[in-house]
């Protein structure tokens, strides 16, 4: 039986100018030749099998079987008849690459880089090595963009761990709705970043308009092409894009298009050799850097060698197609054994046990090296510029001080301008406020409520504030609409005119007016903003007095799902910076819906703060003067440190040039001591501890300045060793975690609501409520501990210290014991604060 493929080779033979053409649904197969002119279809049949030699039936058999087009024209006739067929604009499809068609072949590689990962089949590694690979170019300074045109099963958004909640940022919203396409923030690291533009958004609304979508577009891949445009792909360096497996429509008209490199990925098994056509097909649209295979191995143990040695043969079939394209233009033919490195092994990778997406610096080194072979073959390795002003990289700093800022990973999303982060969580001292500050340096961004110290016009702990929290105590929806809609209706929140329109509208509520307060007269308002405009809230902790502490949390939730859920907010992006009890506490029925995506909480892990410590030893005059080597090397390392990067083998030694081997005092080694009691863990995990850099910073600050602190008389600060002097650095600790747990209680002074005569007499109870924990045992059983507290805390009764107790669990300074539930400890991290004693048993 004659294939298609065999019926277009034999008709080319026997006519090379033979055109083949495909128009949906039809492939036309053109011979051009002036002997068709006077004769009729038959007997232009016949003259075809003649010159063919192929069978009339055959001939029509295949003719048939597939809808082909068999026009046998003269050329007279072609330039009349078949005229509409070069009014038609060419797409290119599998189809007429299978049928030998090379118009598609791009020799010049475009700006940005595009690099195309597919398979023939599925489960072959391949979004997860794009992945790795787009935060390794991130890593060093590239801006990239992840394209999920796997459009039948996309899932690039759960790779990076988010959620496309907004059309704007996936492929239907621009295809379907004609909207502007904006890729959503999934990475940053310095100067790199990772943005992805996914298939279609989260939500099931959208089940049957991306079924009709993806159906429509089997059959029309245009739309899909047409997003990537230059405006949206100009903005990168390189853009990745994930392709559907098999023969989907999709993949040849972007590849085409968007000419670059194609990663195949394959395994070493029969069933992959299908796609080796597919491949080199693909690969023929970038002939001058045809791309790398890609070969996903299952066993851990195999190394690079083992896999030659046992498949030598077969990949060097499989890199046969590389070769034909090598050898074009060549005076000799690419021998395929020559071209090894352009087959990268991927090994199962046991990080990836631990998480879908691991940091890439944490996969194996085998993988790393993998990584780096595929840049260097797709022109990928060099040195990345720095980006446009446009897009902003300011810097994170988990506290205030004036050294070098921390970027950790999941902060630095919140630096770009398309960010789905909208809820920043975080417990007591994580650097929420600061975090504010940095972000409230960029105009883009404008405060709606932030904390006092900041320069903003509406702060917590105001006249204004108190006024306007009064007002609408019964109904506090309104005061997140007021803040809302009075900013609005200013061009900037940051002027006097924001107060004076926050108090007009709390002046007309006063007086019954609230009709401005309706969500759908500010919805209005917000439709008609001409740019996006992104508003930040801080300070809820000390807003609010504890008796309405939950019912304004509790509606603040609810204004931000109104302003996230309706399309006419489009251009409304309002930011949340809260502590995680009270998100916790008053997110309400579908918080966990209403975060997704959006969330992100702030945690600092070994490696992150100890990247803090070092630069803020570094940016201390003492430290610098005192070691001034140490703090030089530092100094050298400090483009790593910025982005938290240094290992932990890389940290200890420079911590040791400062502290000493073992603390005298508690017997402990300094890592140990740094590392323990400047943290609290989740139960008994150490993995999963959690730092405080404002601790840290306040430690340092007193090494270097003892005379802040007090009972340092005679302590020397450096001791004979030249080392940290031993009792200046427990005194240090002790101090500073006093410091932190007096910001502490002042947020507690608005959670624990003792005395609600007035808030200063609410304020002494709390810190003599405080003051009455030094001696008590930990562990402890939180019933026994109230039971104990309530005769040195007069007037309150033991159903508010005990619930006083369960508030001070939600914030971290108190834990479950895991092996016994019954059982509570203090945080280590408040363990000195509180002055509570350790007892065994």
């Amino acid at each position: 039986m004659t294939t298609i493929s065999k019926f277009i080779e034999t008709t080319k033979k026997a006519f090379p100018g033979c055109e083949v053409r495909f128009n949906h649904p039809c492939l036309y197969v053109i011979c051009e030749d002036a002997i068709f002119a006077e004769k009729n279809q038959e007997d232009r049949i016949f003259e075809f099998s003649r010159r063919t030699g192929q069978p009339v039936n055959e001939i029509q058999n295949v003719v048939n079987r597939s809808g082909l087009q068999l026009i046998l024209i003269s050329k007279e006739q072609r330039e009349t008849d078949l005229s509409f067929l070069d009014h038609i604009e060419r797409r290119p499809n599998w189809v007429e690459l299978l049928a030998g068609s090379t118009a598609y072949s791009n020799q010049e590689q475009k700006r940005p880089a595009f690099l195309h990962f597919y398979g023939y089949k599925g489960g072959q590694a391949r979004s997860t090595v794009l992945c790795m690979l787009a935060q390794r170019l991130a890593n060093d300074g590239y801006r990239v963009l992840t394209v999920d045109a796997d459009l039948e099963a996309p899932s690039l958004p759960q790779l990076f761990g988010t959620v496309a909640n907004d059309l704007t940022n996936t492929i239907i919203g621009a295809a379907m709705w004609q909207l502007n396409p904006r890729a959503l923030n999934v990475y940053a690291r310095d100067k790199g970043i990772v943005d992805l533009l996914a298939a279609r958004p989260a939500s099931h609304d959208y089940d049957l308009d991306y079924a009709t979508f993806v159906l429509n577009s089997q059959l029309d891949p245009a739309p899909i092409v047409a997003v990537l445009s230059p405006e949206l792909v100009g903005q990168y360096d390189v853009v990745l894009v994930d392709h559907r497996s098999g023969v989907a429509s999709s993949v040849v008209p972007i590849a085409a298009a968007c000419s670059g490199p194609v990663v195949a990925c394959m395994r070493l098994d029969e069933q992959s050799s299908q796609g080796l056509p597919y491949y080199e097909m693909l690969a023929a649209l970038s002939p001058v850097t045809p791309g790398v295979f890609l070969s996903f191995s299952l066993d851990p143990e195999t190394s690079e060698r083992d896999l030659q040695q046992q498949h030598g043969e077969r990949i060097q079939d499989y890199l046969a197609p590389f070769a034909r394209l090598l050898s074009k233009n060549q005076a000799e033919p690419v021998d395929p054994s020559d071209l090894m490195s352009f087959w990268v092994p991927w090994f199962h990778d046991r990080a990836f046990l631990q998480s879908a997406l691991p940091k890439v610096e944490g996969i194996s080194k085998d993988n790393l090296a993998s990584l780096a072979r595929i840049r260097e073959l797709t022109g990928l390795a060099s040195a990345k510029i720095t980006p446009p002003p446009s897009r902003s990289t300011l810097p994170l700093s988990g506290a205030g001080g004036d050294g070098a800022f921390i970027k950790t990973e999941k902060i630095a999303q919140l630096f770009q301008p398309n960010t789905p982060i909208t809820y920043i969580f975080g417990r007591k001292g994580t650097g929420k406020t600061r975090l504010v500050n940095e972000l409230l340096k960029d105009p883009n961004n404008e405060p709606l409520l932030v904390a006092s110290d900041e320069t903003a016009p509406v702060k917590a702990n105001t006249a204004l504030l108190d006024q306007i929290r009064d007002t609408y105590e019964s109904a506090p929806d309104r005061l997140w609409w007021s803040l809302l809609r009075a900013a609005l209706e200013c061009q900037t929140s940051r002027t006097n005119e924001y107060v004076e329109r926050v108090a007009k509208l709390a002046e007309e509520c006063a007086k019954g007016n609230t009709e401005p307060l309706q969500p759908l007269n500010i919805a209005a308002i917000a439709n008609a903003q001409k740019t996006r405009r992104v508003f930040l809230v801080d300070a809820i902790e000390t807003a609010f007095r504890p008796s309405s502490m939950s019912q304004y949390v509790s509606s603040l939730f609810r204004f931000l799902a109104t302003v996230q859920s309706d399309p006419n907010f489009k251009n409304v992006t309002i930011r949340l910076f809260l502590r995680s009890d009270l998100a916790d506490s008053y997110g309400g029925q579908n918080a966990e819906q209403q975060f997704a995506g959006r969330r992100i909480e702030l945690v600092w892990h070994a490696q992150s703060i100890f990247n803090f410590v070092l630069s803020r030893i570094a940016s201390l005059n003492w430290f610098t003067q005192t070691f001034p080597d140490p703090c030089q090397q530092i100094l050298s390392r400090m483009d790593d440190i910025r982005t938290g990067l240094l290992t932990e083998e890389e940290y200890q030694p420079l911590l040791l040039r400062f502290f000493p081997e073992k603390l005298k005092g508690p017997n402990l080694s300094s890592l140990f001591f740094l590392r323990t009691y400047f943290s609290d863990a989740l139960g008994d995990d150490e993995r999963n501890a959690a730092f405080y850099p404002r601790l840290f910073e306040q430690f340092l600050n007193f090494i270097a300045t003892p005379s802040e602190m007090t009972g340092t008389s005679g302590i020397d600060q450096i001791d004979s060793d030249g080392l940290l002097n031993h009792a200046l650095v427990t005194r240090a600790h002790e101090q500073a975690a006093k410091r932190y747990l007096k910001e502490v209680s002042q947020e507690l002074e608005f959670l624990l609501d003792f005395n609600t005569a007035t808030t200063d007499t609410n304020a002494a109870a709390v810190r003599n409520f405080l003051a009455s924990f030094n001696g008590k045992r930990t562990p402890f059983r939180p019933d026994d501990l109230a039971n104990d507290l309530v005769p040195q805390n007069t007037g309150i009764d033991l159903a508010k210290i005990r619930k006083a107790l369960d508030t001070m669990r939600s914030i971290g300074m108190f834990e479950v014991l895991q092996r016994e539930q019954s059982r509570w400890r203090v945080g280590r991290l408040f363990k000195t604060a509180l002055g509570m004693k350790f007892v065994r048993g």
